[in-house]
């Protein structure tokens, strides 16, 4: 069975504009996982800090 040259290049079309959207949806996941690591690191380190001062009170 001889697919013609026009039926390969539609697929080799839409393999390439299938991995052009793969890799444009895994940049844009990986920009908001390291933005939402840095707020949620600010946070957790806020807690701590709060944490140790409270803990600093009750032995003085």
């Amino acid at each position: 069975m001889a697919y013609s040259f026009s039926v390969i290049t539609g697929l080799m079309q839409l393999i390439s504009l299938l991995l052009i959207v793969l890799l444009v949806v895994a940049l844009i996941s990986g920009i908001r996982y390291f933005n939402w690591k840095k707020k949620n690191d600010v946070e957790m380190g806020k807690k701590l800090d709060k944490v140790i001062e409270l803990l600093g009170k009750d032995r003085s």
